[in-house]
């Protein structure tokens, strides 16, 4: 089976080292420090997974990191320290997977990693068995309207559920289910 290739995103090197061996021993590893390296890896190394740090500028370019690649070909996970539903909702509309909090176990942050790994395709267009995102397979049909049941609101496109204001998190399975 394919080796998946993790890229992880920030200015910081040590963004990450302590997970470095359980990493090595699960993904093959390139490290970006800018937007543009993030890009030109993107496009000349295929990444199946993203990590970018959530803590640095690199945040507010996962709208762009999502545009050029679909949900079917990036895993994207934001890794933050400050964790707010404010924040977890910027990165779940800019197209992100996952925002976990760091620090995190490195088994538990490996296991996600390979979970979300699973729905993403390899070059050769062949995907890797597993987890199916809802968000893809809404298509691309303009934004559908949010589905409300009382004080819950179901956006199905953003892979994004509130109750009242309240951001409700789920994994793409449960929102799969949900749907």
């Amino acid at each position: 089976m394919e080796r998946r290739r993790l890229l992880i995103a920030s200015p910081f090197p040590h963004f990450l080292n302590e997970y470095g061996t359980q990493l090595a021993n699960e993904f093959e590893i390139q490290r970006a420090n800018s937007e543009d390296v993030v890009n030109f890896l993107s496009k000349e190394w295929n990444p199946h997974l993203l990590v970018v740090d959530g803590d640095s500028p690199l945040f507010n370019a996962c709208a762009r990191f999502r545009s050029r690649l679909s949900i079917q070909q990036l895993g994207l996970i934001v890794v933050t320290r400050e964790f707010t539903t404010n924040r977890e909702e910027r990165a779940l509309r800019a197209g992100c997977d996952q925002m976990v909090l760091y620090p995190t176990g490195a088994e538990a942050f490996c296991l996600r990693l390979l979970a979300l790994g699973q729905r993403v395709q390899t070059t050769s267009g062949q995907q890797f068995s597993g987890l199916t995102n809802v968000v893809a397979m809404n298509g691309s049909h303009g934004r559908p309207e949010p589905i409300v049941f009382g004080e819950i609101h179901v956006h199905p496109k953003d892979h994004l559920i509130k109750r009242g204001e309240a951001l409700v998190t789920m994994t793409p399975l449960q929102f799969k289910l949900l749907l």
